[in-house]
């Protein structure tokens, strides 16, 4: 496994890439054309120092409409290089120096020379990195393809954050014993006794127990016993949480993906009407997140049955780390999301660890140090930072989608995407095995990924592949495609950002179909900041609002036999297509002809995206696709709303009607 600060593989690599996030190119020429260092590169320094990393390329320019990357060499990169060191280490230019000799260097070819300076993310003490030895005026964050000047309060966080070890463990004046549920410490101390009857924190009464936790500490100006922030968290009554956490809000939302589904089908969240603390939100959560694993039959090294999976451990480490993990200074609210196939934890604060050590694990920088000392106590945590692993080895054991991590930075958020989408459906392996044979199993789990689902969605580009595999490296991706390129694996067409790789055996068929109405994680991510309702709590429902919800809105049609007005879902058409497909729905198995005859009466209907005609037959959609509807899109049976786009985000199907 590589990461980000690795070096780019060449300057052929740098034309597939494009200015972005974590992407700044500068020509770099200087007056006298032997180059010189751009007067903005401190900014980006200190941007990419404050957010998530990224590269500076000195000797490159933006050429196109396409915008691809183009060398055009710098004439004396040493020189470059100097000025770089030079200016890093001094204290009027920046702040800190963020850079490792093996972050600098040099790239040629054919002889273009260029200059790459990978700059990592600052830990957490160092941050914020400012230029100009002016903290309040020079701090800089990135934002999509810019550097922004950070507001005075966003500076004021990034000192709170680099100052405090935990976040939790400071004394709350004029708080007390008695500001805490004692129903909730006794639940708690009957969840720390089922794990381990012989804990020394249940040798003494409730305060004992307080006090080895962390949650009261004995002041001794006053010889009083106060709590601390951890310990209001974890055991607070509603009313002193309120009045010492405002912003403080706790919400967990369950939904269904149907048409008249109402919008939440549960929810728990701080309404007043019970303790809205940590260890209660804890307790009510999890079972409902688990609800619906399926639990295969085993037994222990005794005999005894296991009742539960990898999978409930990974969902239970998963919110004991958001929990353990929040801002509660802040204004945005925890949020833990569940629908069918994914599950999102959403907390305000960003990572206090660079995502490098988060996923190689035996680290451990909580942001609430009591509180995770709590989940230890329990049994769900571990303090040698092998919560994110642990998640990670789960969902790699189900082949499922890998785990996603994104950083938000207005306001401050981290998110925590579990998909239970599966990368190497049964099907399409048995197919590929079957037409590469030896190639096939050769190829790494990465590599199977990458030709699976090329292969289902006919085409595949390097974005949407590094949102399927997050874990991999961008240039380890690179030189993987390439790789399959060159075995014959794979074809591409295009270059820079609009380069594609395409299936082989559907080079011939490039007009052939797609249309599965999903979108990227990437378009989730980004998706507008306004949920259905317009709620401005809605932060982890809308990372994947217009992802779950484009194929019932109005799409635009590259056809003129179908109008864009008529492709969004009613409930009273949904009624209808449901009456329609239920001799189908309503049985395992089929008629082939009668399938196909059914799918086109739906299709006469509405136009339909995969999913919607997968849910109303009640099939795999997967099979559906690959035994249906590729076929019958070629035979002329039915068509796609957007031909000229098989990988439109809003595919869907229609049929003509007769007469």
């Amino acid at each position: 496994m590589t990461f980000y600060d690795e070096k780019p593989l060449s300057l052929d690599s740098i034309a597939e890439l494009e200015e972005g996030n974590t992407i700044e190119a500068k020509a770099a020429q200087g007056r006298d054309g032997r180059g010189e260092l751009p007067g903005s590169i401190w900014e980006t320094y200190s941007a990419f120092a404050n957010t998530s990393g990224g590269w500076i390329i000195l000797g490159v320019v933006e050429e196109g409409e396409e915008q691809r990357l183009v060398p055009v060499g710098v004439k004396d990169p040493r020189r470059l290089m100097k000025s770089v060191w030079d200016s890093v280490n001094n204290a009027q230019v920046v702040s800190a120096n963020v850079l490792q000799p093996q972050n600098v260097y040099e790239l040629e070819e054919s002889g273009c020379k260029v200059v790459v300076i990978y700059v990592p993310a600052a830990a957490r003490q160092k941050r914020p990195v400012y230029i100009k030895n002016d903290i309040m005026q020079g701090t800089y964050k990135r934002n999509f393809e810019g550097d922004y000047r950070c507001t005075e309060s966003e500076v004021r966080q990034m000192v709170a954050e680099s100052s405090e070890q935990s976040r939790d463990a400071a004394i709350l004046d004029r708080f007390g014993i008695e500001d805490l549920e004692q129903e909730t410490i006794r639940a708690f101390r009957g969840m720390v006794g089922a794990r381990n009857p012989d804990h020394v924190a249940l040798q003494g009464d409730d305060v004992h127990l307080l006090k080895q936790l962390g949650a009261i500490q004995q002041d001794r100006r006053r010889n009083e016993l106060v709590v601390t922030r951890g310990g209001l968290l974890l055991f607070g009554k509603y009313s002193s949480l309120l009045e010492a956490f405002p912003g403080m809000f706790l919400d967990y939302r369950e939904r269904r993906d149907e048409p008249d589904a109402p919008r939440w089908d549960d929810r728990i969240f701080s309404d007043g009407t019970w303790s809205g603390n940590v260890i209660d939100f804890y307790r009510k959560v999890y079972p409902k997140l688990v609800s619906d694993l399926k639990v295969p039959f085993q037994l222990d090294a005794y005999g005894r049955r296991i009742d539960e999976t990898l999978v409930h451990k990974a969902l239970r480490e998963a919110l004991a780390n958001t929990l353990s993990n929040a801002d509660y200074h802040a204004s945005t609210p925890v949020v833990i999301l569940k629908k069918p196939g994914r599950f999102i934890f959403t907390n305000p604060g960003r990572l206090r660890l660079p995502l490098k050590k988060i996923l190689q694990g035996g680290v451990s920088d909580p942001r609430n140090g009591v509180i995770h000392r709590a989940f230890i106590w329990l049994g769900i945590a571990e303090r040698a930072g092998s919560g994110i692993p642990t998640i990670l080895h789960a969902w790699q054991k189900q082949h499922w989608q890998t785990p996603v991590f994104e950083e938000r930075f207005e306001p401050e958020q981290t998110v925590f995407l579990l998909s239970t989408a599966s990368l190497l459906p049964e099907e399409a392996v048995a197919h590929l095995r079957q037409r590469f044979g030896a190639e096939f199993e050769g190829l790494s789990v990465e590599g199977r990924v990458v030709l699976v689902t090329a292969y289902l969605e006919e085409s595949v580009t390097h974005a949407r592949l590094r949102n399927l595999l997050h874990l991999i490296h961008s240039r380890d991706l690179t030189m993987l495609l390439q790789s399959m390129v060159r075995q014959g694996l794979l074809r591409k067409e295009g270059t820079g950002r609009h380069l594609t790789y395409y299936f082989v055996e559907q080079e011939q068929d490039i007009a052939g179909e797609r249309g599965d109405g999903q979108l990227s994680l990437s378009d989730a991510f980004y998706a507008d900041s306004k949920g259905k309702e317009g709620s401005s709590d809605d932060s982890a429902e809308n990372f994947q609002y217009r992802a779950e919800n484009s194929q019932h809105s109005a799409v635009s049609s590259d056809d003129s036999a179908v109008s864009s007005d008529d492709s969004a879902v009613s409930s009273d058409d949904w009624k209808i297509l449901q009456k329609i497909a239920a001799p189908v729905a309503s049985k395992k198995r089929v008629d082939p002809v009668f399938m196909k005859e059914t799918i086109v009466k739906l299709c006469q209907v509405k136009p339909l995206s995969l999913q919607e005609l997968a849910s109303l037959l009640e099939r795999q959609d997967v099979n559906l696709r690959i035994q249906y509807l590729s076929k019958m899109v070629k035979a002329g049976e039915i068509f796609l709303l957007h031909s000229k786009s098989r990988t439109h985000p809003r595919q869907a199907y229609y049929a003509k009607n007769e007469g």
